[in-house]
């Protein structure tokens, strides 16, 4: 999942961290009874609004899929 902030200028960010708990599910994942699913991989181009300068290792490679200043994806070029 991609969640995005912009950055601030000024002022403060308070984060709220939500943890749900399930106790049967983590119990067997600490013995390993249970998978761990992993994280799949990413389905066609994210929403510009969603990418994290600051929390996405892939930034600036999914940035270069935009029209600069703008949410604009840009045209793929066709090869023939």
């Amino acid at each position: 999942h991609r969640h995005g902030a912009d950055n601030i200028t000024s002022g403060e960010r308070i984060n709220l961290i939500v943890w749900a708990r399930n106790s049967a599910y983590r119990g067997a994942a600490a013995f390993g009874n249970v998978k761990i699913k992993q994280v799949e991989k990413e389905l066609g181009v994210p929403d510009k609004l969603c990418l994290s300068k600051s929390n996405d290792r892939d930034y600036e490679e999914k940035m270069k899929l935009f029209v600069p200043g703008t949410r604009k994806r840009k045209t793929p070029k066709l090869i023939f």
